[in-house]
């Protein structure tokens, strides 16, 4: 555990984005906790397999991890609000044997380790996001080493997976290990999930809401289609991307499903998957929060109810889709966005999008008219489109 000079002081203050001798030890303890555990499911890191004599202890010839904490960013020299919001990172440039190399033009320099960074601004003032981020950085860091170092496979273009497998991580690590739920990824990501579900596709990764897509694909993942078992065998497999799921899933589970049969059961679950619903719904909705892929040994987290959380979009006013057009999201709003009918816009792939009326709700509620109803649909012109009428 290393901490910059510039970001280590001996008070015990919060908000002054350094920490103590005595945190970074508890992040180090935090650590130790979450190899054995994650190594077990996911398998080594380069350098971590004993067996493996001839590459023990990796480029640094240390079978440690180094983690080294500082300002990532310059994060302690903004607010809070306006930070980044970097908690860490790995990066596969300090696994090359040259102190100094170039690759496609670019310099870099390597610290010849197996290492990540972690921010000093989020451990000081946010420590459970950062115990969670322990967990979500060493995945990059296994994965590296399962894809790229020992099978040589293109991870270009696969960043949403990447980076959905950390969170995935997250959660079935941090149940193991009984860390705190504000730290992990539901309470981090699930209000951008309810409010912007929709505007990148799965397969995307454009921003910090593409977080919150992949998370809430993850998850739904987790919770329907084998739990960790789902997680190893993404992890151990010859493939990256949506391969690598469908590899895994189909496996898992003795199925056949396409990646366009899971997007679809996927919208079913932010639309229905709801806890303690009122509603009369069929039998096998899937859910983010059902536990009949937990196992004794690796637990899901089970309070994961997409219409309890807190819109992201509630109460920012109106917001623009187009030239002239906006639609708003009630203040206090929970649950996903739907969007009115005159809502147009350029459907990303894998993703569904909720459209609805207030001409449509309550019908008949006051008891006057017959409680008849009529709805007219116009079959999308593309084939790729799928269009569902949901009465509920």
């Amino acid at each position: 555990m290393y901490v910059a000079d510039d970001n280590l002081t001996t008070t015990t203050a919060t908000g002054d984005d350094k920490i103590t001798s005595a945190e970074a030890a508890t992040l180090g303890s935090k650590f130790d906790s979450i190899y054995p555990v994650e190594t077990g499911l996911l398998g080594y890191e380069y350098g971590g397999d004993s067996s493996k004599t001839s590459t023990y202890g990796g480029y640094d010839a240390d079978p440690k991890i180094c983690i080294f904490v500082y300002d990532l960013f310059n994060d302690s020299a903004t607010t809070i609000a306006s930070r980044s919001g970097t908690l860490g990172f790995f990066w596969s440039k300090d696994e090359y044997d040259a102190e100094s190399f170039t690759a496609d033009g670019v310099a870099y320099k390597s610290n010849q380790a197996e290492m990540f960074y972690i921010d000093s601004a989020f451990t000081d003032d946010y420590p459970e996001y950062i115990y969670s981020t322990l967990a979500h950085e060493f995945q990059h860091m296994i994965q590296y080493n399962k894809k790229v170092k020992e099978q040589n496979l293109n991870a270009s273009g696969t960043t949403w997976y990447n980076e959905m497998m950390s969170m995935m991580t997250e959660e079935v690590i941090g149940k193991k290990l009984g860390f705190n739920e504000s730290g992990l990824p539901w309470n981090a990501r699930a209000s951008l999930l309810a409010g912007c579900y929709d505007w990148y596709g799965l397969t995307d990764f454009s921003s910090t809401i593409s977080y919150s897509i992949a998370y809430g694909f993850g998850t739904y993942l987790l919770h329907n289609y084998g739990g960790a078992a789902l997680l190893a065998a993404m992890e151990s497999n010859d493939t990256v991307g949506t391969a690598s799921v469908l590899s895994a899933v189909n496996s898992v589970n003795s199925s056949s499903y396409t990646f366009a049969d899971l997007a679809k059961t996927y919208g079913k679950a932010l639309l229905f998957g709801v806890k303690g619903s009122s509603y009369n719904l069929p039998s096998g909705i899937p859910t983010f929060y059902s536990d009949t892929c937990s196992s004794s040994t690796y637990p899901l987290a089970t309070n994961h109810n997409i219409e309890s959380v807190s819109n992201y979009l509630a109460g920012l006013g109106q917001v623009q889709y187009a030239t002239n057009q906006y639609y708003e999201v009630p203040s206090g709003a929970k649950g996903i966005t739907i969007y009115p009918l005159s809502y147009t816009f350029a459907l990303p792939a894998y993703t569904s999008s909720v459209f609805s009326d207030d001409s449509w709700q309550n019908i008949n509620a006051d008891g006057s008219g017959d409680g008849n109803f009529s709805v007219t649909l116009t079959k999308p012109s593309s084939s790729n489109v799928s269009m569902y009428l949901v009465v509920r």
